[in-house]
């Protein structure tokens, strides 16, 4: 393969591992300090009920119904997103004040400072704004001492390995899935659920160009090149890179 080739296979988006059981492990051990702290903040008894993990896709905004809160407030990095239920939230301010407070900047910090404090322990020198979107929703779910539950989603970040810790030495043995593609088309279910041997299926124009080389499971081409042989085998000679 040429130098060009190996480049853009070392330099291709990779597939990180889940990181999802880290933050399980450590979000489960949380819900009873999380409960602590907050008996000691609002100084009404709280007990840990139960946490529940959901992966996130993406960096969605909460509903309309929730009310998100960043810890640390800006300018600092924020290094945890809590999105709690607008009744949830309420109850929380109303609670470390012994009544109801109306100023929203100052329901905001309250809350911030809540959630940061019985959860911010457990992400200790990761921040949402240097890692990425979250990779996971945690549901923690408390129970005040008179049977009201608290809500609280903490989007925890990703987790994932930055460039910086990964020697080159470990990307460039790395194994990649390549595969050589001719050609796509698409077909009505009749057709596929017909096919047999014998049957023709014209390919698209775009075929003639040559083949597309793309690492398994994406769809974006790598590089492209037209088949041969080489030494009694058959190979693909790239021919350019797919920007080229």
């Amino acid at each position: 393969m040429t130098a060009t080739g190996l480049a853009l296979l070392v330099n291709a988006p990779r597939a990180w591992p889940d990181r999802l059981a880290a933050q399980r492990s450590r979000g489960e051990a949380q819900g009873p300090l999380a409960a602590e702290l907050l008996t000691e903040s609002l100084r009404r008894k709280v007990t840990f009920g139960s946490v529940r993990f959901a992966r996130r896709s993406a960096d969605a905004p909460p509903s309309d119904e929730e009310v998100l809160v960043v810890w640390p407030s800006a300018p600092a990095a924020p290094r945890l997103r809590f999105a709690l239920p607008a009744a949830t939230a309420e109850k929380l301010v109303d609670a470390a004040f012994a009544g109801p407070v109306t100023d929203e900047a100052l329901r905001a910090a309250v809350l911030a400072e809540l959630c940061g404090e019985a959860f911010g322990g457990w992400s200790t020198g990761q921040t949402i704004e240097e890692d990425g979107v979250p990779l996971a929703t945690a549901c923690f779910v408390l129970t005040l001492e008179d049977d009201d539950e608290i809500v609280v989603n903490v989007q925890t970040p990703s987790e994932r390995p930055t460039a910086k810790g990964i020697s080159a030495g470990r990307l460039l043995t790395a194994s990649l899935p390549v595969e050589a593609c001719l050609g796509e088309l698409d077909l009505p279910y009749a057709k596929v659920s017909s096919l047999k041997p014998g049957d023709t299926l014209p390919l698209p124009p775009a075929a003639a160009e040559g083949i597309a080389m793309r690492l398994r499971g994406r769809l974006r081409p790598l590089a492209r090149g037209e088949m041969g042989t080489d030494s009694g085998v058959r190979a693909v000679r790239l021919t350019g890179t797919a920007a080229a």
